[in-house]
């Protein structure tokens, strides 16, 4: 089964900081890998950019990092083929001060890094470059690009603990999920994307109801690159 990376175009704006949720202690917040009932939490309104059209899927706000808000006809998509990733959360929405009604955002429950297959994947390390007479990055913002492969996932992590700095940025160059796997909506907190996978099944699925506003699907088995050339074709 082939997957894909959903790409969205930003159409959130930043959370005001008005908004009486933003100050609360109670507040939904970054995704995390911790399962949280945020039942009872307030969710920061997301306000739509009011030049754009709205759209049925598309990233949240900053200070809500790696969650995606969903219209409800896009939700109702995404529960016919999952059950185990997403909980959804009804989400205060408006644009161009009107509220908009049947939204929802993302909260992950399920990451599943363990389904990809390590041996035929890579990952692309930029590593900054860092002064050896103050030990401080060079002024120039110079790195050093090098290309691994792990065994595992225990084995990437441990590459991760020991090989990265903070100003360091690791990310996939080919992704593979593993053959046997079945599932239709995945979510990688470490080695993948911080953006929703989905199936080549549920993509086409929403490119038929009309759901692709915004987003585009990029092969997770091509790099950025070889991306990249294929859109300008």
């Amino acid at each position: 089964m082939r997957y894909f990376e959903i790409a969205f175009t930003p159409f959130v704006a930043d959370t005001v900081m008005t908004d009486p949720a933003y100050r609360s202690k109670t507040r939904m917040g970054f995704q995390g890998k911790e399962v949280v009932d945020h039942s009872n939490h307030f969710i920061p309104t997301q306000i739509f950019k009011g030049n754009r059209v709205v759209p049925n899927l598309c990233t949240a706000s900053p200070d809500l990092g790696m969650r995606v808000v969903f219209s409800g006809k896009a939700k109702r998509i995404i529960e016919k083929f999952d059950n185990e990733v997403i909980r959804f959360y009804s989400c205060p929405c408006s644009h161009r001060s009107v509220r908009l009604e049947d939204f929802w955002i993302s909260d992950v429950i399920n990451f599943m890094d363990s389904f990809i297959d390590f041996e035929k994947s890579s990952w692309v390390l930029s590593k900054r470059l860092i002064d050896p007479f103050t030990d401080e990055p060079t002024k120039e913002f110079k790195k050093i690009i090098t290309t691994h492969k792990f065994s595992s996932f225990i084995e990437y992590l441990n590459f991760r603990e020991n090989n990265l700095s903070i100003l360091d940025i690791i990310e996939y160059q080919h992704l593979f999920i593993k053959p046997e796997v079945e599932a239709h909506v995945l979510f990688l907190y470490d080695a993948g994307p911080p953006h929703l996978i989905i199936s080549e099944v549920l993509k086409d699925e929403l490119i038929k109801n009309r759901l692709t506003k915004g987003v585009e699907f990029r092969p997770i088995e091509m790099s950025r690159n070889e991306w990249y050339k294929t859109r300008r074709t």
